[in-house]
């Protein structure tokens, strides 16, 4: 009988298990990308952890600042010219500052 088990073994996997290993895992890998169920899980986990990075409210934990224009520092227009959301660091003001 284990002779017998033994040759059906080896007549479904062949003289090569590498070979087997990766007949299988592509097998499966083709089954599941054909399942919706586990595409719809695969999209929401990778949206999941997408979102990761951000807080919650779509801002990133972290933000990148750009320096202020050095043009308005070297007396090039004084004050009272500037407008106030151009002074401030914001991304409107930062925005308003290149293109005036």
């Amino acid at each position: 009988m284990t002779w017998h088990r033994n040759q059906e073994t080896l007549r479904e996997v062949g003289n090569d298990p590498a070979a087997f290993k990766e007949r299988i895992a592509k097998e499966t890998r083709e089954s599941l990308v054909k399942d919706p169920e586990f595409r719809k899980q695969l999209l929401a986990d990778l949206r999941k952890e997408a979102g990761a990075s951000d807080d919650g409210n779509g801002k990133p934990k972290s933000e990148f600042k750009l320096p202020r224009s050095l043009n308005g520092a070297l007396g090039g227009t004084s004050r009272e010219t500037v407008a106030a959301s151009e002074s401030d660091d914001s991304q409107n003001g930062i925005f308003e500052s290149a293109w005036r």
